[in-house]
């Protein structure tokens, strides 16, 4: 299938083939091809730790301390079962997952109460509220961990509170009313 294209110059209409452009020959750029180099680099930076994590779990003690760099000598499933015994591991689990349902079931509760709220009803200082909930996102999480960590236990808040109800109230601005 062919496309007219239009010639600016001479004024002409001529038909090239679908899909081609004037002036590209389909090869990748130099600065495309240095952020597809970059990431590439940083997904094996990203990954290494957790193949190094994942291929330790499978040594034994003997194995890690002599050369923590080798590959096991043989699988030792057997590792798991004695750090969950031994290690309490279940009871850490448990933990997490309490904190992180408990968590996450607040953030969207609150979250989407508020959202709702900023989306479908007109009231005083609506703008400057919702902003005000927007300008958590800008504040880095890393600058605020001590901080963070008293609200968090005090309040049983957190830092996706903003994030989620920026995303539900443009949610909830798309329902017909």
């Amino acid at each position: 299938m062919a496309i007219a294209t239009h010639d600016r110059v001479s004024g002409r209409t001529a038909a090239s083939p679908r899909g081609s452009r004037p002036g590209r020959r389909g090869s990748v750029g130099p600065t495309v091809a240095v952020a597809q180099a970059f990431l590439v680099l940083w997904a094996v930076v990203s990954i290494l730790p957790l193949v190094w994590a994942v291929v330790s779990a499978f040594k034994s003690d003997p194995e890690i301390v002599a050369d923590a760099r080798s590959l096991p000598g043989a699988l030792r499933w057997e590792n798991f079962a004695r750090a969950w015994a031994t290690a309490s591991i279940g009871t850490y689990f448990g933990n997490t997952v309490v904190v992180v349902g408990g968590g996450v079931a607040l953030t969207l509760l609150l979250s989407a109460m508020g959202a709702y709220i900023f989306a479908r009803f007109e009231f005083r200082l609506k703008n400057a509220l919702y902003y005000f909930f927007i300008a958590g996102m800008t504040f880095p999480v890393f600058m605020a961990l001590v901080p963070l960590f008293f609200v968090v236990q005090n309040l049983g808040l957190g830092k996706s509170l903003p994030f989620s109800m920026f995303f539900l109230v443009a949610f909830f601005r798309t329902l017909p009313e």
